[in-house]
């Protein structure tokens, strides 16, 4: 999970199966509040890695009725989100500039609450 400010996140759901990790949904930004509905069905352990983790720690374990792992020190960078997609496109997944959008832009809490 990654911080996308005022309770927002970037994230992706995995599984460790086999010794591979299986994607369980889209990279998704969504609130933290409604990833946090998607996670409570759960009944496995879950590892956080990112930003969010501790951003979010005491949220996450009020909610979730599983054993949560929160790494104090993993930090998400710019780098390694770029290794991870000049990887995806070496294996030929990738999009042109026609199918992004930048879902994070929205107001600010200023222009919200005129």
């Amino acid at each position: 999970m990654i911080d996308a400010k005022h309770e927002n996140i970037y994230t992706g759901l995995f599984e460790y199966r086999d010794k591979v990790l299986v994607n369980l949904n889209d990279f998704k930004f969504c609130n933290i509040n409604e990833f946090l509905l998607t996670l409570g069905i759960l009944k496995k352990k879950i590892f956080f890695v990112g930003n969010c983790g501790i951003l979010y720690k005491d949220m996450v374990k009020s909610y979730l009725n599983c054993e949560s792992i929160f790494l104090e020190d993993s930090f998400v960078s710019s780098k390694y989100v770029g290794i991870a997609a000049f990887n995806k496109y070496k294996n030929g997944f990738f999009e042109n500039s026609f199918n992004l959008s930048a879902m994070y832009v929205k107001k600010s809490s200023a222009e919200e609450k005129l």
